[in-house]
């Protein structure tokens, strides 16, 4: 729906009603993930973006401002957070950046989380799930105001938004590692993108892929290190286990569904 100038706006109890789905669903990704250590909200947001696309009858409309692709980003973006906490405060393992620099915070003040800190300082405990509530409601009062001035960025003419953009892409790669040559990957990587969106590839996947492959190669490093170099232990574990029967499940569904339409084509020209 279009933003129209003017104060405090809110879509309409229409739009809520038939996105609700994708926002619980979406909700749960991004929190799953945010539990996940080292993925973040940028993994979630394509994740939680492709899952409504895959769905969704109107996935056509995806990329070309498409209200449910927008409500599934942003949503699973905005979980991530209260999902990260959970490992940090249970087990005192950081789940993003973000909860990284927390923890070191809580620690200079003389505060680990982990186990413990449930039982010796509830009341702190108690005061971050509040804090977390009212910064969510202060987040819909904010982006709700700004709806408003926050469309008129739309207006701008793309030929000076788009150079401040690719600046800014620049400065962030170079400033992950401070390293010239990861200016040279940022023009490749554009370049491909570039023509794999010209000939229909979905950009989505191969995002996903690009963020957790660093994250995947260094785990599975440590778990042969920690196992002398045995990818059976890898399935040992029940909670590992059950990962893997999850991820060949979604790794299946498309072809799932593909085979019961073949078949209810079948049945139906029989």
């Amino acid at each position: 729906p279009m933003v129209i100038e003017g104060g405090f706006k809110l879509a309409p109890w229409p739009e809520w009603r038939a996105r609700w789905v994708t926002l619980l669903r979406s909700s749960g990704i991004g929190a799953f993930i945010g539990i996940l250590p080292g993925t973040g909200a940028t993994a979630a947001a394509f994740i939680a973006y492709a899952d409504a696309k895959r769905r969704s009858p109107r996935s056509a409309n995806f990329g070309h401002g498409e209200p449910e692709g927008v409500v599934a980003s942003e949503t699973a973006n905005n979980a991530v957070s209260g999902g990260a906490m959970i490992p940090m405060l249970a087990l005192g393992i950081p789940g993003d950046g973000v909860t990284a620099i927390m923890m070191g915070a809580l620690t200079v003040h003389g505060i680990i989380p982990g186990v413990f800190l449930f039982r010796d300082q509830p009341d702190l405990v108690t005061s971050l799930f509040v804090l977390f509530f009212l910064a969510n409601i202060m987040i819909l009062v904010v982006g709700a105001a700004g709806a408003g001035l926050y469309a008129k960025l739309l207006q701008a003419p793309i030929s000076l938004l788009m150079p401040a953009v690719v600046a800014l892409s620049f400065v962030g790669a170079f400033a992950m590692r401070t390293n010239p040559f990861d200016f040279a990957v940022s023009i490749v990587a554009g370049v491909v993108g570039f023509l794999l969106r010209l000939n229909g590839f979905p950009l989505a996947p191969i995002i996903i892929g690009f963020i957790l492959g660093t994250p995947l190669e260094r785990s599975v490093r440590q778990g042969l290190i920690m196992t002398d170099q045995s990818f059976l232990a890898f399935f040992n574990s029940p909670i590992a286990a059950f990962l893997f029967a999850l991820t060949a499940l979604v790794l299946l569904q498309p072809l799932v569904k593909l085979a019961i339409r073949a078949l209810r084509g079948t049945s139906n020209g029989a």
